[in-house]
């Protein structure tokens, strides 16, 4: 029999991860779209608080959680593009830990951003004859937030690097859990510590938003007048647009927070739990990528499972004639990413 021209496992687990980008391409349009509704809104939302709004407190707040927003827009989703792109020879180690810390400093941030306002809302609201937060204080805040959220999950930033899986014959890589660091503790700390953010912060502004509910709801039943009585004010109009301005304030400081939970919901849900490892799987329609004696190469990764369902094939009668021996049968040489010519020529024998 003619043998077999040499087979590339680097060419093939390419084929690979471009077929996956493929399969994948409702996810990819969803980020494309998060990245321009994303840059051109946080970008409008910043020309236009920093050029039609007096400076306040409110008004730090919102331009610093636009600006960690648009960081997540230009840099941390199109990394998650790159990524997905090159699912399974993923070579570089700082792409991974940089999508990672682009993905998650900015968010985070603006998550303790939200619960800062919570409490600014509340104080102002519940509290309003106290002294409030001026908007050099509330500069003071945002700054101070994003330097603790920085400092504590970059902490974990070491984490995420070349995730290896191996299967019959072939080793894949992807931005994942690194090595190195996937059977120790941290991955778990690293869990407890997102939790531990998440619903703290939750809780913060839970309280802080039930409280002011309830004080516009009291407020609002004051303002109600009987029927037949006048109300006095010496600028009746004046006081109204404040008041609708303070409303709308509100209202949109609640929307952001109940839009921030509702985003991080399904990736402490899903994600979380199964942090530990992807699930690797064979289509039937990835086979043809494998000459017929080598073991076939589909491997999807699923977002939502850990264990690894990869068949092991029934070996061939030119497999079982080679001079490959049984226990090395499905041991076809040496990782894409370090090919070796004498592992390429052994099998290239094995399939005469």
């Amino acid at each position: 029999l003619k043998p077999y021209p040499t087979f590339s496992w680097q060419r093939a687990v390419s084929e690979l991860s471009q077929e996956s980008f493929r399969n994948r391409l409702p996810v990819v349009i969803y980020l494309l779209t998060l990245i321009a509704v994303g840059f051109f809104g946080n970008v409008l939302v910043i020309l236009v608080y920093v050029f039609r709004f007096q400076p306040s407190a409110t008004r730090s707040f919102v331009l610093g959680m636009a600006v960690c927003d648009l960081l997540t827009s230009v840099v941390g989703l199109p990394l998650q593009l790159v990524t997905i792109r090159y699912a399974y020879d993923t070579q570089s180690l700082w792409l991974c830990r940089g999508m990672f810390a682009a993905a998650t400093l900015p968010t985070q941030s603006s998550g303790v951003i939200l619960n800062v306002v919570a409490v600014d809302r509340y104080r102002r609201i519940c509290t309003p004859h106290n002294r409030q937060i001026s908007h050099m204080e509330a500069w003071k805040l945002v700054a101070a937030s994003v330097i603790i959220t920085s400092i504590t999950f970059s902490c974990f930033i070491p984490l995420y690097g070349i995730h290896t899986k191996e299967v019959p014959g072939v080793t894949v890589s992807m931005c994942w859990l690194h090595d190195a660091y996937k059977d120790t503790i941290y991955p778990k700390l690293y869990n407890y510590v997102v939790f531990v953010v998440f619903y703290v912060g939750l809780s913060v502004m839970l309280v802080a938003y039930t409280f002011v509910g309830v004080r516009l709801w009291q407020q609002n039943q004051k303002r109600k007048v009987k029927p037949g009585v006048p109300r006095a004010s010496p600028h009746p109009r004046r006081k109204s647009t404040r008041t609708r301005a303070a409303s709308r304030t509100n209202l949109i400081m609640a929307t952001l927070t109940v839009c921030y939970v509702i985003n991080w919901l399904p990736h402490l849900i899903v994600r979380l739990p199964h942090h530990t490892e992807p699930e690797l799987r064979v289509p039937q329609n990835t086979a043809k990528l494998a000459p017929p004696t080598a073991v076939p190469l589909g491997l999807l990764l699923s977002a939502s499972s850990t264990s690894a369902t990869v068949r092991r094939p029934t070996p061939t009668m030119e497999q079982k004639s080679g001079p490959v021996s049984s226990s090395d049968d499905y041991n076809l040489g040496p990782t894409f990413a370090t090919p070796n010519s004498e592992s390429d020529t052994t099998l290239s024998d094995a399939c005469t």
